[in-house]
């Protein structure tokens, strides 16, 4: 028997702010640019990558657990920018600004070491991916008109803990289980 296998990552869902949606539309406009649908539109915190369903009820407790005492807090999306900076960008990105967030992920770090899981151990940096570059694209002009726009802000009120599921058109993101923050 073959085990259940579920790609997760823990995030903080990001309203679909107007400003936002004219500037995923802005993109849309040019060739060879993808954009997550609205309602999936979030700040990946730790992405884990497979887990065996067996251990998601641990994982959810983990990391409840490492958020125990996080208060809610304000984020403000702001900036855009690309990944890599320089040369041919494959990924369009918005700004995240938020007091707690490295001492969040430090917290969901050490609750996953304890569990022995193989995750990313990228530098975080926080941002929310609103475009995905697929060949050569001119995109440096919107880029550079938008670098040090504000495009909202919102009372982070609960951490996601989410699942994705890859298809040949899309990737689907469902919450496995939510983790509110203290008032």
């Amino acid at each position: 028997m073959s085990e259940t296998l579920l790609r997760t990552f823990v995030s903080i869902r990001i309203p679909a702010f107007e400003t936002i949606k004219d500037i995923i539309y802005e993109f849309k406009g040019l060739k060879n640019i993808r954009s997550p649908p609205f309602d999936q539109i979030h700040m990946t915190l730790c992405f884990i990558g497979d887990v065996n369903a067996t251990l998601i009820s641990e994982l959810c407790n983990r990391i409840e657990s490492a958020l125990s005492n996080i208060k809610e807090f304000d984020v403000i999306l702001k900036n855009i920018g690309t990944f890599p900076n320089k040369g041919d960008p494959r990924i369009i990105w918005i700004g995240l600004e938020a007091d707690p967030l490295n001492d969040i992920v430090s917290k969901i770090s050490k609750k996953l070491d304890l569990m022995n899981l193989s995750y990313d151990r990228k530098t975080f940096v926080p941002h929310t991916t609103i475009g995905r570059v697929n060949g050569k694209t001119d995109i440096h002009d919107i880029v550079e008109k938008n670098r040090n726009v504000e495009f909202g802000s919102f009372r982070c009120d609960h951490i996601d803990i989410m699942k994705s599921i890859i298809n040949q058109s899309e990737t689907k993101h469902t919450v496995i289980h939510s983790v509110k923050l203290i008032k």
